[in-house]
C-alpha cells in the first residue's frame, strides 16, 4: 500500500509540473500566434486556475492518505494516470491550431483560439475534479463504515 501512495505521489508531483509548464506554453504559444498581451494573460488566468485546482487535490489527498482503501486507492492513481493522459491532446490540437491560425482568415482564427482555450481548460479541469470527488466520496464512505463498525 505504501508503493501505492508514493506512485500517487509521484503522479500528483507530474501533475502540478504539467500544469504549470502547460500555462506558460499557453502564454507562448498565444504570444507567438499574434495575440495581444491582454489574451495571453486572459489565457494563463484560466490556466491558474487549474494549477489552483491540481494543488487543492493533492493537499486535500496527502492529508488525508492513511485512510482511503487499497480499492480508492488505485482508482485515485487511474484517475490521475487518465490525467496526466489528458495533457497530450490539448497539447497537440493548441501546436496544430497555431500553425493553422498563420493561414485561416483573422475572425476564423480568433473564434478558434477562444474555442480551444475555453475547451483546454475544461477538459483538463475534467479528470482532476473526478479524482477530487473520488477523494471526498471515499473519506465519506470511510467515515460511515467506521461509524457503523462502533
Amino acid at each position: 500500500m505504501k508503493d501505492l501512495i508514493q506512485s500517487i505521489e509521484s503522479r500528483f508531483q507530474l501533475l502540478v509540473t504539467l500544469s504549470i509548464f502547460f500555462s506558460s506554453l499557453i502564454y507562448f504559444l498565444g504570444k507567438a500566434t499574434g495575440e495581444t498581451d491582454a489574451q495571453a494573460v486572459v489565457a494563463l488566468f484560466q490556466f491558474g486556475g487549474l494549477i489552483g485546482l491540481v494543488l487543492v487535490d493533492y493537499i486535500i489527498f496527502h492529508s488525508t492518505k492513511d485512510r482511503f482503501s487499497e480499492t480508492a486507492l488505485l482508482r485515485i492513481d487511474q484517475i490521475l494516470l487518465i490525467s496526466l493522459a489528458v495533457f497530450a491532446a490539448p497539447i497537440l490540437i493548441l501546436a496544430v491550431a497555431a500553425s493553422i491560425k498563420q493561414s485561416q482568415p483573422l475572425w476564423v482564427a480568433k473564434a478558434t483560439g477562444l474555442t480551444l482555450g475555453t475547451s483546454v481548460v475544461i477538459v483538463l479541469a475534467v479528470p482532476v475534479v473526478i479524482e477530487l470527488v473520488l477523494i471526498i466520496s471515499s473519506l465519506v464512505s470511510e467515515r460511515k463504515r467506521r461509524r457503523n463498525k462502533k
